[in-house]
């Protein structure tokens, strides 16, 4: 991970250098991509291992396709810079920021456009012919996919647009563009609509379609990308992209677990203020957490704060709701989806492949992060052991979810080891491989 940091703040250095505007002007547009790019990527993490991924399959096929430096050097900076537009928007769209106003706002615009932009411009500038095509392809593809989820959100997963939501107006509104098959994630859907209740079944829909194209569909399109480029077909394909659709939904799903942690518990990131948390709520849009609490029979604080017309939340309402939705296991449940969909895409990795190894770490999130540490330490832990000691049919069907899936899904101790050997070993093998060579 460091190593990938190393070469992406490498990769904005010279971006910063070669495609600055002015000096005020570059402080509005960069400010989110400066901070950015001091912490470790995961997407472009992502990028890098997924290239190492796709070149161990094609070598065992015995081809000898190696990804441009280019590609490896360039790419994965391009992902972030694509994730810092999109945080822009959601700065606007989501009032997350802590002097929310009309210049905050008209800073957020420009800095978003001209992001854009400035990212064309260095695609066309920088890759070839074939290259080029592909990627802006894609980029174009995420930003449009990322615009209907945004739009899909403030106007069907939002909490007034729910209650009169039926199943022929969802068709209406569900994307008609071309969308990854998602019947083998039926069983986690499924599952998920036995513990929320019956009203809020077609929100479960119209949330999870939503987070496929606001977060999923950026790793799956960075994978198409990957995969267009390396011009690899048949099962591998389809596995790859097997594994790229239940990982993206899982990352949003965290993301959605670590919103519910208010400011005086909270701690800011590259991209996230102490302000932030609480947003979805605030913006009475339907999250994992939010469904399953919902749906219990003690959740009237947030339940009338979400019916009402009450603008804003101060923190010692969030603080309110944050015991209440504890005391609830709701979000102790919503961390329990993103688990699965964790398990989903594991089962479709090789572990025989090298780069595996990585792939999976970056699957522990699901499992464990620094706000989920909050949560299960808050009020000594009391509340998570009374989650684990009230909700034992719901821990028992998603281990037996889990159990379902094939073989390779769910990986013990003693094999993720083993694939950590494997692939140090592959390292050994390979001092030659540039990125070795750029200093941490």
């Amino acid at each position: 991970m460091l190593r990938v940091r190393a070469i992406v703040r490498q990769s904005w250095q010279s971006f910063a250098r070669d495609y600055g505007y002015c000096t005020a002007l570059d402080e509005i547009i960069y400010r989110i991509p400066k901070r950015r790019f001091e912490q470790i990527g995961i997407r472009s993490y992502y990028t890098v291992k997924m290239i190492r991924y796709l070149e161990a399959i094609i070598a065992r096929k015995g081809g000898n396709y190696r990804f441009s430096e280019n590609i490896l050097l360039k790419l994965p900076m391009i992902i972030e810079l694509v994730l810092c537009k999109q945080y822009y928007d959601n700065l606007n769209f989501d009032g997350k920021q802590d002097a929310w106003n009309h210049k905050a706002i008209h800073d957020n615009v420009i800095a978003s456009n001209i992001l854009r932009q400035t990212i064309d411009r260095f695609i066309d500038k920088t890759f070839e012919k074939e290259e080029k095509k592909i990627i802006q392809k894609r980029i174009k593809t995420i930003f449009l996919k990322v615009d209907i989820g945004q739009a899909m959100e403030r106007n069907w997963n939002h909490f007034s647009g729910s209650k009169e939501l039926s199943e022929e107006a969802f068709s209406d509104c569900k994307y008609k563009g071309k969308i990854q098959k998602l019947e083998y994630l039926e069983p986690i859907v499924s599952f998920m609509k036995r513990w929320v209740h019956k009203d809020l079944h077609q929100q479960v829909d119209v949330y999870l379609n939503r987070i496929y194209l606001t977060c999923a569909s950026l790793f799956i399109d960075l994978t198409k990308l990957l995969l267009d480029l390396a011009d690899l077909h048949g099962d591998e394909k389809e596995k790859v992209l097997q594994f790229a659709t239940p990982y993206g939904v899982m990352r949003q799903i965290v993301n959605d677990c670590k919103d519910s942690i208010p400011a005086a518990l909270n701690f800011a990131t590259a991209t996230k203020s102490k302000s932030d948390g609480f947003s979805d709520l605030r913006n009475r849009i339907l999250t994992a957490p939010i469904l399953f609490h919902l749906s219990q029979e003690d959740s009237t604080r947030v339940k009338q704060y979400l019916a009402s017309n009450q603008q804003g939340l101060n923190q010692e309402k969030k603080t309110e709701f944050f015991d209440e939705m504890m005391q609830s296991g709701a979000i102790f449940k919503a961390m329990k989806i993103g688990k699965l969909f964790r398990a989903r895409a594991e089962s479709y990795l090789d572990l025989d492949n090298p780069a595996s190894s990585y792939l999976l770490d970056s699957c522990k999130i699901a499992d464990f992060n620094k706000y989920y540490f909050i949560y299960h330490k808050y009020e000594g832990g009391s509340l998570l052991k009374k989650y684990r000691k009230e909700q034992l049919s719901f821990r028992r069907e998603s281990s037996s979810l889990v159990r379902s899936f094939a073989s390779n899904e769910t990986l013990d101790s003693s094999q993720k080891v083993s694939c950590q050997v494997h692939l140090d070993k592959a390292q050994i093998q390979n001092n030659n491989d540039f990125l070795n060579k750029v200093p941490v």
